[in-house]
């Protein structure tokens, strides 16, 4: 899936490509630490730059503080803390062995605090890591995005989607996709909203929740799904697409915790379909409401989110992330 993201955002082609594909956690991490550990000692590189909290993240990172190699960790400080998610994982580990941490929100560097990384005054222990509040790049994107390409017209009228009439949804993570009970559960509450409000649901499938629902729903509940024209099952979209969507749509239901942040750059509330969120601003804004796959939750936050005017916060910086984050870098965080 990742060809369409260098495509649409035309991003060079990567100069190495690892060639490591799904597997088990600790078999995926150890392989792509093989690989990295011996690229970047072929290109000995000043500093590894790495973003989020996938298993490629703490893989590039604990590869390179290994052979002394510095750790710029973008969107560093994030919790959950939820230790079950692979994610939360991956980025305290990065963390914890990284140089430089730019973090998008102050609650992140709130979070190094606790943590013993950021000293209480602001600094950092050891005084050779620095720690800057850069805001989000993903805000930088979206604003580029919605400049360069604009709407998504064509994929609108091919799905008979009105302006403010649909819900964008997305639905992944194991704990719901992987669970009979639970993604039917979130499947059924958003066509009841949709049914009730005279609403579509537009979900574009990841391949894996697809074969999980194919799999493990009751056939008959499947068979009508995709059925009903108000629930409308579709392949994935591109980036372009969904930042489209994004502005087109009344709301977004969502397990993502990049969509999540997404939802309010383009204006939108977010039903988020987890017990919790490392994005915590989101939910105290009121922008956001935390439901798990609980029905009567999933309803209750439809209404409420609903009824919300104006815009929300600008808690992710103005849109000019990216280029601080560069000027630090050079800098050295002020090194």
């Amino acid at each position: 899936m990742s060809d369409v993201f260098f495509s649409e955002l035309e991003i060079p082609e990567p100069a190495a490509h690892l060639g490591i594909g799904s597997m088990g956690h600790g078999a995926q991490t150890g392989e792509m630490m093989k690989a990295l550990e011996a690229d970047f000692l072929d290109r000995k590189p000043d500093a590894v730059m790495v973003y989020g909290d996938t298993n490629s993240t703490m893989a590039a990172a604990l590869a390179a503080v290994k052979i002394h190699i510095p750790v710029i960790h973008v969107e560093a400080g994030l919790r959950s803390f939820n230790m079950s998610m692979p994610e939360e994982v991956n980025r305290i580990c990065t963390d914890h062995v990284s140089s430089m941490f730019s973090c998008p929100t102050q609650q992140a560097i709130d979070n190094l605090k606790v943590e013993g990384i950021v000293d209480v005054d602001g600094t950092c222990s050891p005084s050779n890591r620095r720690v800057k509040h850069h805001g989000d790049v993903m805000f930088d994107n979206m604003l580029y995005l919605q400049e360069k390409f604009g709407g998504c017209d064509e994929l609108m009228e091919k799905n008979r989607l009105e302006s403010g009439k649909f819900i964008m949804m997305t639905c992944h993570r194991p704990s719901n996709s992987d669970n009979k009970e639970s993604l039917t559960a979130i499947l059924d509450s958003l066509r009841n909203i949709a049914h009730e409000h005279g609403l579509k649901v537009f979900f574009p499938m990841h391949p894996r929740t697809r074969k999980m629902a194919e799999t493990n729903l009751d056939p008959a509940f499947w068979s009508s799904l995709q059925a009903d024209d108000n629930f409308i099952l579709h392949e994935p979209v591109g980036i372009v697409e969904v930042t489209g969507l994004l502005n087109e749509c009344l709301m977004v239901a969502t397990d993502s915790g990049g969509l999540q942040k997404e939802a309010l750059f383009a204006d939108r509330p977010v039903i988020i379909l987890r017990n919790e969120t490392e994005w915590v601003e989101i939910v105290k804004s009121g922008w956001g409401k935390l439901t798990g796959s609980d029905s009567e939750l999933i309803s209750k936050a439809y209404s409420e989110l609903v009824k919300l005017g104006g815009k929300p916060p600008r808690l992710y910086g103005e849109g000019q992330a990216a280029e601080a984050l560069v000027t630090d870098i050079v800098k050295g965080f002020g090194a």
